[in-house]
């Protein structure tokens, strides 16, 4: 069939969805990336590495063949419901060693799902069907992210404290919001830590806008001995923070690039390096590799906070 008005034809050969393969006289083929369909599958494989490392390989297929039935949904529902069935249908023929998956296995992978606290993959509605919570595991990456951060940044015990601040009033579970405020007596007794230890791990990671400080006035002249401090999280502030510190190390990564691939021979040599005696282009390629990664592993950790 030929479209009105149109320089192709649709009775080519053509990619799944009707996009053309073969070139008109009368025009060139024009092609973009499909952003939508990247997004979708950038979303997938990051929960689905979640779910691995929370459970198992089996839970992992298993998320994949419910985010396959999810995209297969409706326009209108982004988050079809579905039974145990239909998911056992949509697996693989060899989920386990070879053999087909059967329904009380898939229903026992669905409640340990649906029980987890961190990784809550769906939840169980009337009938006998499930739904996805694709928002509430991005959520949950975003915020294990963000835990991941304050520990390389500050240490454990400061990751232990912003874990309670994070986590403590949806016990243990990764939610958006309703975090809580506490003291720093309150605060030091729940992470089991000394009043004079938790407070410089907490002024650092004020001062780095992690956590927020509020006074709470119990006199109107505002005298620092009666009022109450509150300590406490805005996680969107905090996704923020994560940002910008993301853009200042892919800057500062890309200058390094370009000035390894402008001036090789004049690079910083490692003691690897230094010691197999390589040619200085090679070790400099070498380097520009590395640093090329690293860039690449930042640029995932910005489009997990921001995809989701």
């Amino acid at each position: 069939r030929k479209r009105e008005g149109s320089s192709w034809s649709t009775r080519d050969a053509s990619f799944p969805g009707g996009l053309p393969l073969q070139q008109a006289r009368s025009g060139p083929t024009l092609w973009r990336v499909n952003v939508d369909e990247f997004r979708q599958l950038f979303k997938q494989d990051a929960v689905g590495e979640l779910v691995e490392a929370r459970v198992d390989a089996v839970a992992r297929r298993l998320f994949e063949a419910a985010f396959s039935l999810r995209q297969r949904g409706t326009r209108f529902a982004s988050d079809p419901p579905f039974t145990i069935e239909e998911l056992r249908l949509s697996c693989p023929p060899t989920l386990l060693d070879g053999k087909p998956i059967q329904p009380a296995i898939v229903s026992k992978y669905l409640d340990t799902l649906c029980g987890d606290p961190v990784c809550k993959m769906a939840t169980g509605l009337m009938a006998g069907k499930y739904k996805l919570n694709v928002a509430e595991m991005g959520n949950a990456l975003k915020q294990l992210a963000l835990e991941g951060v304050i520990k390389y940044k500050f240490g454990d015990l400061s990751c232990r404290l912003y874990r309670l601040l994070l986590r403590k009033h949806a016990h243990g579970e990764c939610v958006k919001d309703g975090m809580l405020k506490f003291e720093l007596k309150q605060l030091a007794e729940l992470a089991v830590l000394p009043e004079k230890d938790t407070r410089p791990l907490l002024l650092r990671m004020l001062q780095a806008e992690y956590v927020l400080l509020q006074e709470v006035p119990r006199t109107s002249d505002h005298n620092p001995r009666s009022t109450t401090y509150l300590w406490y999280i805005d996680v969107e502030s905090a996704y923020r923070t994560v940002e910008r510190e993301i853009l200042k190390t892919q800057y500062n990564l890309l200058r390094r690039i370009d000035a390894e691939r402008s001036s090789p021979a004049q690079g910083l040599h490692d003691a690897t390096l230094a010691e197999s005696r390589e040619p200085p282009e090679r070790s400099a390629q070498r380097r520009v590799d590395y640093l090329t990664h690293t860039l690449l592993k930042v640029h995932e950790t910005l489009m997990l906070m921001r995809s989701f």
